[in-house]
């Protein structure tokens, strides 16, 4: 059970301890990675991650969910879902983090281990992104902020997270290779980020293999930005970029 309190600059207390997750939702009753973040007004949003279903069985679903708070506590939504089902059925969402801008728009970032099915030891991580306006309504579909295609010995991203005047959210994490790499997530221009997008109009296609290629940074070790062919966040463009682009599904022939 996730429950939230909160007291005022003084130490006195804003409102009493409350009961976050949902009775219903908490069947197998294992909650964790509670965060908060807070708007100007006061208001603020919790989010954790929640097992659903039977306890350490296959029909068990892993999930990250939210509920919206007003300034004084009482609940301005009920508990949702924050992330989507994906099409590879096993995946474990964990260990979420948020952001909210002044005016209420938060953005919710998660890690997720993605399996080719139920216990199976080989899998892959993925760093999710998902954008709410101020009355919870979704911005984008997942944004799939850094994949890893290592199914050996995956990496585990540790991101951080920051909202920034315009719904904008700036997203900063470790690669595998201990780099410092960012992205910045534009308001209502999630669908942007598909991998292999240097042209970021929505869609990986034969225009984007000619702009990288028109850059000349291919294999050169230069840095490279995501309009250059960094699609995997490792600071330059090599084949690993492409193969990121590839496993991900997101390329659309002309």
């Amino acid at each position: 059970t996730a429950k939230n309190r909160d007291r005022h600059a003084d130490g006195t207390e804003r409102f009493p301890e409350r009961r976050v997750t949902s009775p219903n939702l908490a069947a197998c009753g294992l909650t964790g990675a509670p965060a908060i973040a807070m708007n100007d007004a006061g208001d603020f949003t919790v989010t954790w991650d929640q097992l659903i279903g039977f306890c350490d069985t296959a029909e068990s679903d892993s999930v990250i969910v939210a509920r919206m708070y007003y300034e004084h506590g009482t609940a301005r939504s009920s508990v949702f879902r924050v992330s989507s089902p994906h099409t590879r059925p096993w995946g474990d969402p964990a260990l979420p983090k948020i952001a909210m801008d002044p005016d209420g728009y938060f953005t919710i970032v998660w890690w997720e281990e993605m399996r080719a099915e139920a216990f199976d030891e080989q899998h892959h991580t993925e760093l999710l992104v998902q954008g709410f306006d101020t009355d919870g309504g979704r911005q984008f579909a997942d944004v799939v902020a850094r994949a890893s295609t290592d199914w050996c010995c995956p990496s585990i991203p540790s991101p951080e997270i920051m909202a920034v005047a315009g719904n904008m959210t700036v997203l900063v994490w470790y690669d595998r290779n201990d780099n410092l790499v960012g992205q910045v997530i534009r308001p209502g221009l999630g669908r942007e980020y598909v991998p292999g997008d240097a042209n970021r109009n929505g869609v990986f296609d034969s225009g984007d293999l000619v702009s990288v290629f028109q850059t000349g940074k291919y294999e050169t070790g230069e840095p490279a930005s995501w309009e250059d062919g960094d699609w995997n966040g490792d600071g330059v463009f090599s084949s690993a970029d492409f193969v990121s682009a590839f496993v991900a599904g997101a390329y659309k022939p002309s």
